[in-house]
């Protein structure tokens, strides 16, 4: 893909590297992806914004769902049942690529432009 900016392409392949990380199950513990599966996540045709390690068996990150629904979520591998899924497509204001104020440097962002060009 194309970018007018190195700071717009950076940001790119963090997403891509994220969302090919997490699609192919590299996380510290499977858990994660459980939690988010049995929220009507579908791991493989989803796009992530980010992801990491908050404290020992904790975990956060942000998710473009297969039906273009943004999550951000805090998994805590140890008590999963308290984990966090929260849908927070309603309040994306600009961090939506067809907002007028968009900015695709951010990894939201980006990761919606990478979802709306995906083939579905």
């Amino acid at each position: 893909m194309d970018f007018a900016k190195l700071a717009e392409k950076q940001v790119y392949e963090r997403v891509q590297d994220c969302t090919r990380r997490l699609r192919s199950g590299e996380v510290p513990d499977p858990v994660v992806l459980d939690v988010l599966r049995r929220h009507g996540i579908d791991i493989s045709r989803s796009f992530f914004s980010c992801f990491g390690e908050l404290d020992e068996n904790l975990y956060n990150g942000t998710v473009v769902s297969q039906d273009r629904r943004v999550f951000e979520f805090v998994v805590d591998t140890g008590t999963p049942g308290e984990s966090t899924v929260d849908d927070v497509t309603d309040q994306l204001g600009p961090k939506d690529p067809r907002h007028p104020k968009s900015d695709v440097k951010d990894v939201i962002t980006m990761s919606l432009f990478c979802f709306d060009k995906e083939p579905q």
